[in-house]
């Protein structure tokens, strides 16, 4: 360290006992080179390493050295955070040395590197207050800044305050402005932003187009988001991967399967060579479009045009089997992810669960729950609700409560579905006190019992004859909850008065809650 020429002789990743040793080589060089201390700090600046910066400085001072503007201006290059930034400004004024507009911009820059648009504005504050005109580079970081903290309000307000300070928005200046639009979901803003782009003498890239495409992904307009697809073919900018990816997602979102898969199949003509995004958006749209071989087709297809599979892929891929029934091809997916380094997710073991529940698999759905921990994931509640369901179907509804009554102990709290579900279990179990019971029982876990679980237990009064009680949870019940009844409801409430041979209360049924229906009444 000591033999090698400054800023050679700086170690790649110094530690901060190393800057008291460098304000020492300051001291004794400072004669024969005097822009040493600059050089020293730039480079530090570069590597990103603050402590050693500020540290630095701060030896300076101890030794007498002349600490002035270009010193302090150096270091904030390296700051990481807005914090970083107002404490080396502290220290400037301490030391009497007057920060200049670079000093302001290298901090609000320092903001934008860590998201504090908060503090960039407190920054642009004090910059004005200290007669300082924020330039265009200060305005776009913190332009970026509020951006990345989801402030569009903010980076609007920033952008009309180039204008007033007659400083001309550029494409990062815009970009930043149409990307806050689309994180807050304003795809009208963002895609006026993008044909106002020209007027501002701002060139659209495929940042500006790709941004408005997440837009109007985000606001559901999958239409807008090939419209503005389709205008990158007659602007200077040419679709690339990230544009496309976008636009796969938009029709992600808005279940358009057919399209997605047309994009992705058209980008290596665009020469946009698709990425793991560009698939994984595919197979989730698929997976929403209960399209599973097409999922497991472009699962398959990702290693052959060498993409990494990913977690998301697998996921996407398991819960279409799953929607599709397919139980034996979710497993095999699931059984396969540890092979490929994946670890089981949440989202995953439950897609499984659900998957055994949709087609009466309970053996294999408690299997599942009960291997979660050994996969390191802990059931939550799907994991329960899809576990109560699958055992539901399979008329299992002594194991259903137990899966129930078991959830405390573990520290998962059931819900509405949850609860409906073991309520079905009784129904078809003809236990219909026990669904009662459970029904009771919802307010005091401060759950509030729904449609479904109402339905649930007047059809588990109705098989069991209970056409008394049936009437009563339609009459007085659901109505004191706030609940309109359905069609499920009446049909299962004048079953059981039919079951029973009592068609006088069918008929004062039918007529005395018709009034309130959404529905005509069915043939059933």
């Amino acid at each position: 360290l000591l033999m090698a020429p400054f800023p050679e002789r700086l170690p790649p990743r110094p530690s901060t006992s190393s800057a008291s040793i460098c304000a020492q080589l300051l001291v004794s060089e400072e004669r024969k080179r005097p822009r040493l201390a600059t050089a020293l700090l730039v480079d530090l600046a570069r590597k990103q390493l603050w402590g050693v910066a500020t540290q630095v400085l701060r030896s300076m001072r101890s030794a007498a050295m002349e600490v002035s503007v270009f010193h302090y201006n150096a270091a904030l290059a390296s700051l990481c955070s807005g914090k970083q930034a107002l404490d080396v400004l502290g220290q400037m004024r301490l030391g009497a040395v007057t920060p200049d507009k670079v000093s302001y911009t290298s901090a609000v820059s320092a903001c934008s590197r860590a998201n504090e648009w908060h503090l960039s504005l407190c920054l642009l504050h004090l910059m004005c207050e200290a007669r300082l005109t924020p330039d265009r580079i200060a305005l776009n970081a913190a332009l970026s800044a509020s951006s990345k903290g989801k402030q569009w309000q903010l980076a609007l307000r920033l952008l009309g305050k180039m204008r007033e300070l007659s400083e001309t928005p550029n494409e990062r200046s815009c970009n930043a402005a149409i990307s806050a639009c689309a994180t807050g979901g304003q795809w009208q803003l963002a895609s006026m932003l993008l044909k106002q782009m020209p007027v501002m003498r701002a060139f659209a890239d495929a940042v500006s187009f790709s941004s408005a495409i997440s837009a109007a992904a985000q606001g559901g307009r999958w239409d807008m988001a090939l419209t503005l697809l389709e205008a990158t073919f007659w602007s200077r900018a040419a679709p690339d991967v990230v544009c496309c990816s976008a636009a796969i997602s938009a029709c992600e979102r808005s279940g358009k399967w057919q399209i997605s898969l047309g994009i992705l199949g058209a980008m290596p003509s665009l020469r946009a060579r698709p990425n793991e995004v560009s698939y994984n958006a595919a197979i989730s749209s698929c997976e929403k479009g209960n399209c599973w071989k097409n999922a497991l087709h472009l699962l398959g297809e990702m290693p052959q045009v060498s993409l990494q599979l990913e977690d998301i892929s697998c996921n996407a891929a398991i819960s279409a089997c799953e929607k599709a029934g397919r139980w034996q091809l979710a497993f095999k997916l699931l059984s396969t992810m540890p092979q490929l380094r994946f670890s089981a997710s949440y989202n995953s073991c439950n897609a499984a669960v659900s998957a055994c529940a949709r087609s009466s698999e309970w053996e294999l759905a408690l299997c599942t729950l009960h291997e979660m921990p050994q996969k390191r994931v802990s059931p939550d509640t799907v994991s329960y609700s899809a576990a109560i369901s699958a055992n539901e179907k399979a008329g299992q509804w002594q194991l259903a409560l137990g899966i129930l009554d078991g959830m405390p102990e573990r520290k998962v709290m059931p819900n509405e579905i949850t609860y409906s579900a073991a309520i079905s279990a009784c129904e078809k179990g003809g236990q219909w006190a026990v669904a009662l019971g459970i029904l009771r029982c919802m307010p005091d876990m401060k759950t509030t019992p729904n449609e479904i679980s109402y339905n649930a237990a007047i059809s588990a009064c109705e098989k069991s004859g209970r056409w008394q009680v049936a009437l009563w949870l339609l009459r007085d019940e659901m109505p004191g909850c706030r609940l309109i009844p359905d069609e499920i409801s009446l049909d299962a409430a004048m079953s059981a008065c039919g079951r029973s041979s009592c068609w006088q209360s069918a008929l004062h049924l039918l007529k005395d809650t018709l009034p309130l229906m959404r529905f005509l009444p069915t043939l059933i």
